[in-house]
């Protein structure tokens, strides 16, 4: 294994940091994955949507301010929980690496601003800016940024079994991350060589 291919949300961190609900108003987490489960949130994902079309949204829905729903997002955006395990091997920068995600508009200008991410990978694919939520087509594009001509070659580690199968059919190698117990696990008793075959 030579390169190293990285999902972000509930591989790297906690994804559901933007659930978490602003004082009087409980109903957000739900308004929120019902917007980013539908059609909205995959526009936003591609780019051709924006915090600001999700916070119309929001602001219709649950009768917050816009600057509120706004101020709301920034803040989560900020209180990101990291896995420990996963994000202690990222940062070890063992091989080059890529940062391959799915995420809108705001993740490199809010995200990315709030912790040490462009120091710890050698590349960011965002879907936003890439305009395609398909991970094998982002990995692909990841694998190009870091000089890797052969997939094989470059372990794409996703919590999500349907990315991990499309990165293989395209001749990728790819590890299921399950959980960050289970990832420690894995690390101690089979080293990067191993996990690719897991």
């Amino acid at each position: 294994m030579r390169f190293l291919l990285w999902d972000f949300g509930d591989t790297l961190v906690d994804e559901r940091w933007l659930w978490s609900c602003p004082d009087g108003f409980p109903e957000w987490a739900a308004h929120y994955r019902a917007v980013c489960g539908g059609e909205l949130g995959s526009r936003w994902n591609c780019g051709t949507a924006s915090l600001d079309d999700l916070a119309d949204d929001l602001v219709a829905r649950l009768g917050m301010t816009k600057d509120a729903v706004l101020a709301h997002a920034r803040r989560c955006c900020g209180e990101i929980q990291f896995f420990e395990h996963a994000w202690a091997a990222a940062r070890s920068r063992a091989l080059p690496q890529a940062l391959v995600t799915v995420n809108p508009d705001v993740f490199r200008d809010v995200v990315m601003a709030n912790y040490p991410i462009t120091g710890t990978f050698d590349a960011v694919v965002i879907s936003a800016e890439a305009a395609t939520e398909n991970k094998a087509d982002l990995c692909e594009l990841a694998a190009v940024e870091l000089g890797c001509e052969d997939p094989s070659h470059a372990l794409l580690i996703d919590n999500i079994g349907a990315n991990v199968d499309a990165w293989r059919a395209r001749g990728g190698s790819a590890y299921w991350f399950r959980s960050d117990d289970t990832f420690a696990t894995d690390l101690a008793a089979a080293g990067w060589n191993g996990l690719a075959s897991r």
